[in-house]
Order: structure tokens, then sequence, then C-alpha cells
């Protein structure tokens, strides 16, 4: 889903005026299916609406657009739109990152991508639920295995695992915790097993129980809108290297503007934009309005200028509350603003509740030494700091010696044991480390924090005695 922001062409004269920002505004909203080359979009023309009022609008299909990313901070977009005012307009632009604040989170799913190939996973889209309502369960195969579900949970356990990936919906009828269990086989007889916690409650539990304090983050990055002003809506971007947010809000006039001419777009079309500081979980934040632009064109440049405040609180990762004040409009009021589509607000929660995405290790501390296999099996536990809204973990343990880790699983606790019937020889009690780090599902992105590591040492048999 994109916006795009623009201006009356050129050459066009606008006769009509404009109590909310500038009477050349114009705006497209545009969506579509991406893949591994770019995403094919269906651009809409919307009318008939009122700055945060509940008009009945009208939508209209005019044209496409073809949005190709060469970088995580650079790309293409091709358009095609026709209307009745226009005509048909083409041209390509070529865009970038205005600041690059998230450019670093793009480059880190394309790594975590490539990383991730032909590994398990078995993760929920969210670890807590209300009973009767459905969880998104993400699976995949390693590579060679062929997996089924095991479990209690009866739409789970007699559910069918097609391919090497997917997700599907699972819903927990009865409160408690729910052990998701994925078993996978190849054709030599190897098998392995993961496995992911749902915890369901009744909706009585559930409005009782407090959620977590939100702490601003880019899983909030998103379209958001009033569900009772239809044909509106604003693009948040928030900026964590500046601790700010960025607001753009694609809106209309007060007043019945559609009759104005208007060769591109909609006469009745405002937007603005609005910047700010990031205070806890709030943002007061300037809002401007820009004049004199015209459409794809770079000349004669536009011009901000302050045009009122926008104070944004963000209740929770699905939640905004907007309050806004337009002195020369004459408008002041409040949005209650939601997502338009949920596909960012695991990504909200994994960072939303804790201002640190590093988990804490707890045992063994760091560079102590461990027990060797005094009675012919080490036994050895490491535990970590449960991270918020993690649905599992990946640990490692390995040698320095070691190609590849000794020890490389998920769990969906935050402890794990090893037990094993074999000591660790004179010439390995040296060099040994451990790390952890948590993993979330963003609809089909597997979200990854930052490996955690510590240090730490064997014992000599000789000890034991």
């Amino acid at each position: 889903f994109l916006t795009w922001f623009t201006y009356e062409s050129a050459g066009t004269s606008v006769s009509n005026n404009a109590n909310v920002g500038d009477a050349r505004h114009r705006w497209f909203t545009a969506q579509g299916s991406y893949d591994e080359s770019g995403v094919d979009l269906t651009v809409i023309l919307t009318r008939g609406g009122r700055l945060d009022r509940g008009n009945t609008v009208t939508r209209e299909e005019v044209g496409t657009m073809r949005l190709e990313f060469l970088a995580c901070n650079s790309g293409v977009l091709t358009y095609d739109i026709e209307t009745d005012e226009s005509g048909r307009l083409t041209g390509t632009i070529p865009i970038q990152r205005v600041v690059t604040d998230n450019q670093l989170l793009c480059e880190q799913f394309l790594s975590n991508e490539a990383a991730e190939a032909g590994q398990a996973l078995l993760a929920v889209s969210r670890p807590e639920v209300v009973t009767g309502e459905p969880v998104s369960v993400v699976w995949r195969a390693p590579r060679g295995m062929q997996c089924r579900p095991e479990g209690t949970t009866a739409n789970w356990a007699n559910a069918t695992l097609m391919g090497t990936h997917g997700s599907l919906p699972v819903t927990m009828e009865q409160a408690g915790e729910h052990v998701l269990t994925m078993k996978c086989k190849d054709g030599q007889g190897r098998s392995m097993r993961k496995q992911t916690v749902v915890k369901a409650k009744t909706s009585n539990d559930r409005a009782q129980s407090s959620g977590p304090e939100i702490i601003v983050n880019e899983g909030l990055n998103d379209a958001w809108a009033d569900p009772e002003t239809d044909g509106q809506g604003v693009l948040i971007n928030v900026l964590p290297e500046v601790n700010a947010v960025f607001a753009a809000w694609f809106t209309y006039d007060n007043f019945d503007a559609s009759g104005g001419n208007a060769d591109v777009g909609s006469a009745d079309h405002r937007w603005m934009t609005a910047f700010g500081p990031i205070d806890g979980d709030r943002s007061e934040m300037q809002m401007f309005v820009n004049r004199g632009g015209a459409f794809d064109q770079g000349q004669p440049p536009s011009v901000s200028e302050p045009y009122g405040t926008l104070d944004l609180s963000f209740d929770s990762c699905d939640e905004i509350t907007a309050k806004y004040n337009l002195p020369a409009a004459g408008e002041a009021g409040t949005m209650n603003l939601r997502r338009i589509v949920q596909d960012r607000v695991a990504s909200c929660l994994t960072k939303g509740s804790n201002g640190e995405d590093e988990g804490r290790l707890v045992r063994p501390e760091n560079k102590e030494r461990l027990p060797n296999a005094c009675n012919g099996q080490l036994d050895w536990v490491f535990d970590w700091e449960a991270f918020p809204n993690a649905t599992s973990y990946e640990i490692e343990i390995s040698h320095e010696r070691d190609e590849q880790p000794r020890i490389r699983e998920q769990t969906a606790n935050n402890t794990y044991r090893v037990r094993k019937s074999s000591d660790i020889p004179q010439d390995q009690l040296d060099g040994w480390t451990w790390r952890v780090r948590w993993l979330r599902v963003d609809t089909f992105t597997i979200l990854e924090g930052p490996w955690s590591e510590y240090e730490f040492s064997v014992e000599p048999l000789s000890a034991c005695d």
C-alpha cells in the first residue's frame, strides 16, 4: 500500500478556494502484490470526503503503477493513470529514502532471509490469544524433510502441511497453555521436532490483564485510519535514530470542493505533513502545508510552511490517538486511528514492551566453568531472561574448533538443557561459547533479535574426584 502526495499539473489554473491546506493538492492511493522483482499496484482515486468527517466517498480504479526497489534506499516508480479530467498520464520517477533510519531494518531482513534458508521454523503470530480467536501458525520444513503437526489442539493436529512452508489459522477452544509440535523426517530415517506454545485466555481474563507499556518503535510504521472517516488516513514513520516521528495526513477540505477544476486527481484533495520528537509514548508534532509544486515536476519548487499541530499518543501497537489543531482552517479535533492492515503488529510488539532488543543471559555466567561428565553424563542448563512477545528462541553452543555449532536448536522456553553420555576431552576444556536470540513472526517475515553471547569453559574430569 502506498499514498502518492502530489499537486495539480503545472499548466492548470485552479479557480477554487481552500479552507484547508492548498487548493492544488492532489493524492492517489495504490495497493497490490509484490514479488522478488517488485510490486504491481492498482491506482485508486478517492473523492467526496471531508476533513475528519464520515462522508460517503467514491473510489475509482484509474491506472497502474510498478514499483521496483533497486536497494534498501532507492527504487523506481513507473505510473500509467487516466481520468476523465486528466486524460492519460505516464512517467517514471526515481525515488529514494528521505531519511535512512529504517534502512538497516531492510538490510537485516534481507540478510535474515538468506541465512534462514533450509532451517526449520515453527512460530505463532501471537503468543497469547482469547479462546475461540484464531492465531496464525507459521511453519517451515528443514531442507530435505517432510513435516506433520502433532499435539492435543485438534485443528492443528489434524492439519496437513503442504510444501516446504506455509501458514495455518489455529483456534484454541479451551483456556490454558497449548503446545504445538511439528515432527519432521527425511528419507534416511532422521527426524526432528519443533515446538511452540500458545497461551489461551477467556475474554474476561484478557480484560482484567493490563498490556505492556508501549515503546515507540519502527514496528508502528504503517498506514493508519479512523474507522469513522472513510477514504482518508495517516501514514506514520518512526525514526529511531533521530528519536522522532514523521506523519503525512491525506484528507479533504472541510466543504464540498469537488466542483473545482482539476486535471489531476480530485479538487477536494488536501494533504499535510507533520514532524516531532518522541517523548515516552507520545509525540507533539509541528504540522506543515506545502504549496507551489506541480504534478511530477521539479519546477516550480514547493514551499513548506507551519500549519498547526498534531499530537500523537501511542496507546498500543494497533491504536493511536491523534489530536490536531489547524488554526488557519478553524479546525481542531481527535482521530482514533487504527492500522489499515495488521502485518506490522508483531514487529511492534517484539520491541514495544521493552526498549532493548538484546536478551540477557542468566546462567552460566560469562567465563563460568561448567562440570564435566562426572557420572558419565554431561548435564548443563542454560537460562536467559524471557523477551517480551518472543514466539521462540534460538540457542547455539560452539567450541572454537567447530566449523558449525555443536548444538543449534529452537525452543519455546527461555531455558535449555544439555544431557549427553560423553565427556569433554582435556584439549577442549577452554574456548566454548553459548549464545541466544529471540524470534518473532510478523506475518510471513521472521524477525530475529541480536545474539547475546557468553563464554564458558569446562572442568577437567580430575575435578570430579
